[in-house]
């Protein structure tokens, strides 16, 4: 097991980002993340069961609004030193986004056979306004580019 790995978060932590994975309207898949309060400075890819580290990108400046990068290139501002992921249909993947200061902002569970199903311009994201009030976790939705953008964080 990872020590630095997000499943060991005893607590949740504020929803002050949304993190998603999907599909640009080019059909190249992309994680997106998008910042209400503070910021995003690292992007984690895990495997569940086990629980490996598959990929990690960063950013040398933290981002502070709304950004999409593709998983199979070194895109935009985010870089990575590792191999491009490909998801296996089968697999449980987590995508978890941190801070610059370190503690983990926003999260999204998601299978590789639900990725495979979303369409060009879908994201699959976890809903921070449908947050459970007994508990961490929340309704994980496909939503479009637009829904993003337009999403007010003030949940």
């Amino acid at each position: 097991m990872l020590a630095a790995s997000p499943a060991l978060v005893a607590c949740g932590p504020a929803m002050d980002a949304v993190v998603g994975i999907g599909l640009d309207d080019g059909g190249d898949l992309v994680a997106v993340a998008k910042v209400c309060d503070d910021d995003v400075a690292q992007v984690d890819l895990y495997t569940h069961d086990p629980e490996v580290l598959v990929r990690s990108w960063r950013r040398d400046e933290p981002l502070t609004g709304t950004e999409s990068w593709r998983l199979d290139t070194m895109s935009g501002r985010w870089r990575s030193d590792d191999t491009p992921p490909g998801l296996d249909r089968d697999a449980v993947y987590g995508l978890w986004a941190t801070r610059s200061r370190g503690d983990v902002t926003s999260w999204v569970t998601f299978t590789g056979e639900e990725v495979g199903r979303l369409q060009p311009g879908h994201l699959l994201v976890r809903r921070p306004d449908r947050l459970s009030a007994a508990s961490d976790s929340s309704e994980v939705s496909v939503i479009g580019w637009d829904d993003l953008r337009t999403w007010n964080c003030g949940w």
